[in-house]
Order: structure tokens, then C-alpha cells, then sequence
């Protein structure tokens, strides 16, 4: 009995707000010595909607003008706070985001430097990352005011040049092993270079000329026969010294069409060859430093001529071209002028 009583009561209330919703309330405009009147007609629920939107805009208005009043009463507390250094100090902010941007794009390119260098992920993952470094920062800046509370009176949200330099300074420090190892990394793979077959086996060019490089050609031997040359042919005067080009071990000596010659196995699976030599210096066996003499000029074996054989090998079998070997350290020569010369993209 009650609940039908509340029902009904609900209903006779919805139905006299409906009821005064509907009624009209005429406007009348009457102008001043015209006979004409202009009427409009509103019901009071769409005079409740115009109150409530002009009532919004008001608000909004309202807000708005607080919120450009916080703003003025925060900058006159930044001036207060960095008195003659305001400027200074937003300055400094702006340069700070722009620094911490480049760092960001460096280390992205260390990183980049250092998974082609083969680091492992999991030693990668121990460098901090930037935002560790801005909450690290934060942190340390927010106890120091705690310390000062008494003292500066402000939040760190008041302070974003310092707790900018803050993070940069933690990013800067995060970044320094990687930087370290990507050094030591570098300067190990510079280190290779000294073991493996690079530059010419000669002291000097004068007098030497390039005769025939790596690839297909004829055979000088005449009758118009296309053959695989596997080396880098360079004439010269009979008994011409000829040098070792990166370190290693002698392994053998070869005869038949190469003549009289050597092989030496280097690091990193890498062997140089120089054949039909006139004479050898070293033994099979015998460990030798670049630069250090292995033999002479010749045109002992399958030769025209006096001229040295040279040969790259990747292993013992797989040949490889040694001209851009050859002249990783000649920046003189015709023939390695064109090898040297900057790429265009």
C-alpha cells in the first residue's frame, strides 16, 4: 500500500513539472511609434536550458580568469624565487630539454654501435634508462628540499631547470660505462687490424706497376682462353723484397704453377699467399710480423715475367679479392685511387 502511495505520488509530481514545463510565457516587443509588436513565445523548460547555458558560459568565463590569475601569481613566485635570474633560468631549462634530447639520440646510437659489436642484450639492459635517470633526479632533488624546507619555502615543481640538470647530470653519469666500453670494444677492433693481411707486401711502388687483378680475364698465355685469375698481379725488377702483410704463421711452401711460394695463415681465419717467388726467407712454421721480409721478386712457376702473385684467402680454399686489401693503407696509386674514392648516394 505504501509503495503504490509513493508511486503515485511520483507520478503526480513528474506530471505537474510537465505540466508547468509546458506552459508558455509570451514575450512581447513593442517598438516605440510603430503599430506592429513582435511576440515570442518560451516554455519554462526551454527557459531552464538558456539559464543553464548562459549560467555555464558564466562559469566557464569565471574559470578561465582564475586560472590566468594562478598562472600570474606563479610566474611573479618564479620571479621572487630566481629574482634577477629568471630569464637566465628558463633559458637554461630550454637548453637542458635540448641537451637531454641529443643525449637521448646518442645513446640510442651507442646502443645501436654496441649490438653490432655483439654485446649481449642482458648487458645492454643494465644501462639506467632516461626516465630511471628524470625519477632518480626528482628523488634526490625532493629530499634536499626536505632538509631546506624551512629554508626555501617551495615544491620542485617550482624548480625545473635544477631537477632538468639534475637528470641530465644522472643520464650523463648512466651513460659513461657504455661509453667506456664502446671505447675499449673499438680500440680491441682496432687492434685486430694489426693481425690481419692489410696494405701492399712491398716497402714501396717505384718501379712496380699493377698488372692483373682478381676475377675473369685472358689468359697470358695467349690462344684468346678466358680464365679465373684468383690474385693480384704486380710486375717489377727481378728480386724485388717482398713483406709480410699482417702477422702469422708460415704454413707451407707450394710449387708447380704458383712456383716457388709460401702461405701465411693469419688470425680470424684469414691467409695471404705470394707466389712464384725467386727466393724465400722463412721457414714453414716460422711466426712472422707485418712488414717482415718473406722473400724476393721472381717469375719462378707459370709466369711471363717478374712480377709477384698476391692472394687473399678466407680459409685455405675460399679466395677472396685482395684489392681493397691491398689498398686499405695505398692512398697513391692509380689502381687504389678508384677503390678510395667516397661512395655517392
Amino acid at each position: 500500500m505504501l509503495r503504490e502511495f509513493a508511486q503515485n505520488l511520483l507520478r503526480n509530481v513528474a506530471k505537474r513539472f510537465r505540466q508547468k514545463g509546458q506552459e508558455r510565457l509570451t514575450i512581447m516587443v513593442i517598438p516605440h511609434g510603430q503599430d506592429r509588436m513582435f511576440s515570442l513565445q518560451l516554455n519554462w523548460s526551454m527557459i531552464a536550458f538558456l539559464a543553464g547555458t548562459v549560467l555555464l558560459a558564466v562559469g566557464l568565463s569565471a574559470y578561465g580568469v582564475y586560472h590566468n590569475r594562478l598562472r600570474a601569481r606563479e610566474v611573479e613566485r618564479l620571479h621572487a624565487l630566481y629574482g634577477s635570474n629568471f630569464r637566465a633560468a628558463i633559458d637554461l631549462q630550454q637548453r637542458t630539454e635540448l641537451l637531454l634530447d641529443e643525449n637521448r639520440e646518442l645513446r640510442e646510437n651507442m646502443l645501436s654501435i654496441a649490438e653490432q659489436l655483439g654485446v649481449p642484450t642482458g648487458e645492454l639492459e643494465i644501462i639506467p634508462d632516461m626516465d630511471v635517470a628524470a625519477s632518480g633526479a626528482e628523488r634526490a632533488l625532493e629530499r634536499e628540499l626536505i632538509r631546506h624546507r624551512q629554508e626555501v619555502g617551495f615544491q620542485t615543481s617550482y624548480l625545473p631547470p635544477v631537477q632538468l640538470l639534475r637528470t641530465a647530470t644522472r643520464t650523463l653519469i648512466g651513460d659513461a660505462p657504455l661509453l667506456l666500453f664502446l671505447t675499449e670494444s673499438l680500440g680491441e677492433g682496432i687492434g685486430v687490424y694489426a693481425k690481419l693481411p692489410i696494405g701492399r707486401p712491398f716497402r714501396s711502388m717505384n718501379g712496380l706497376h699493377d698488372t692483373s687483378g682478381y676475377g675473369e680475364r685472358y689468359s697470358p698465355f695467349g690462344g684468346y682462353v678466358r680464365e679465373f685469375h684468383p690474385g693480384y698481379d704486380t710486375s717489377g725488377p727481378y728480386g724485388t723484397p717482398v713483406y709480410a702483410t699482417g702477422e702469422g704463421s708460415v704454413v707451407y711452401y707450394s710449387g708447380g704453377g704458383y712456383g716457388r711460394a709460401l702461405l701465411v695463415k693469419h688470425d680470424f681465419g684469414f691467409y695471404s699467399m705470394y707466389a712464384h717467388l725467386a727466393s724465400i726467407e722463412v721457414q714453414p712454421g716460422t711466426h712472422v710480423r707485418r712488414g717482415q721480409l718473406l722473400g724476393t721478386m721472381g717469375s719462378s712457376g707459370l709466369s711471363t715475367g717478374p712480377h709477384l702473385h698476391y692472394e687473399i684467402r678466407i680459409g685455405e680454399l675460399q679466395h677472396m679479392d685482395p684489392k681493397p686489401y691491398v689498398c686499405a693503407t695505398d692512398f697513391e696509386s692509380s689502381a687504389c685511387l678508384s677503390e678510395n674514392r667516397p661512395s655517392v648516394f
